[in-house]
């Protein structure tokens, strides 16, 4: 039984995650018209300044909620003004202009920090389910 929890847990983790993409690339290409295909490196790009942040010593959840954030949102920005700007209205476009933006933003995060897996440290500590712990 604890098991059952522990996986529906899991699951409700997974949806909520993809759900909250979805609606996220749903929104930019309702208001914007642009398709974008490096919508998971600007994901990774947050999380990289999460990271980045706590190694400086920054509180995590300073990191988490200001400082990923406005990282995140000023790239965003210039990308917006220097390349998205002049392709609005060109779906074809706009799908190659942000998928070479991914395989730029992937490699130049791959030489900047690594490829190995980071983690950030959960804040709120593990929940109990039954035997087992979640975090």
């Amino acid at each position: 039984m604890d098991q059952l929890l522990v996986s529906l847990f899991d699951l409700a983790y997974s949806i909520a995650t993809l759900a909250l993409i979805a609606a996220g690339l749903a929104l930019v290409f309702g208001l914007m018209r642009v398709i974008n295909l490096a919508h998971g490196e600007f994901i990774v790009l947050g999380g990289y300044a999460t990271i980045t942040a706590l190694q400086w010593g920054v509180n995590i959840w300073v990191a988490m909620l200001v400082v990923a954030p406005l990282t995140v949102g000023l790239f965003g920005f210039l990308v917006e003004r220097l390349v998205i700007r002049w392709l609005y209205g060109r779906t074809v476009d706009t799908l190659l202009a942000t998928w070479g933006l991914s395989l730029a933003m992937a490699g130049g995060m791959s030489m900047v920090f690594g490829t190995t897996t980071t983690g950030v440290p959960n804040p709120l500590g593990p929940v109990q389910l039954g035997a087992y712990q979640v975090g």
